[in-house]
């Protein structure tokens, strides 16, 4: 049965989440279960790349599938996002050592301060104007994680040193 664009963008919207979500918390699980021996001696990285690795793997079947369609590997093309991609991988093993030191609800409220940031300076950046509605959200989201941080807030150098990084 086809589906209409907006079922498109609402079902790859949810997807994202789930898979947001679920990488968070396996990463929190396979941070939990490491034996400190272990942990000393895996670099943080290795698990980001495993995953990484996987996420290729699982896009190129859905390509097979014809679920999504994307141009074929070039190699300039790579080279021009290297530097993102860098920075992005960065970001997930900062996020994966945070989480060894936080727990989940803590890393998901430092998180919505990451986006806000971004948001804002991007916003301040290409001199785009922001709605009421953004806005209006933007001030739930930073009451809202406020509450959430008095909640959960924990005392470790460590962890907003970890945290801070991906921002």
């Amino acid at each position: 049965i086809p589906m209409s664009s907006r079922s498109m963008s609402i079902l790859s919207c949810l997807l994202y989440t789930a898979m947001s979500v679920s990488m968070v918390l396996v990463n929190k699980a396979i941070s939990a279960q490491l034996d400190s021996e272990v942990r000393k001696r895996l670099p943080d990285f290795s698990i980001i790349f495993t995953q990484c690795i996987v996420a290729v793997f699982l896009v190129y079947g859905a390509r097979l599938f014809r679920i999504v369609d994307f141009p074929d590997f070039s190699l300039a093309t790579a080279l021009r996002w290297l530097p993102v991609n860098i920075l992005f991988v960065g970001m997930l093993c900062s996020g994966f050592i945070s989480l060894t030191y936080v727990n989940v609800p803590m890393a998901s409220v430092l998180l919505t301060f990451t986006l806000l940031f971004t948001i804002s300076f991007f916003s301040y950046l290409f001199l785009s104007h922001l709605s009421f509605l953004i806005l209006l959200s933007f001030s739930l989201i930073t009451i809202f994680s406020f509450i959430s941080l008095f909640i959960h807030f924990p005392y470790s150098f460590t962890l907003y040193v970890f945290t801070a990084l991906p921002s």
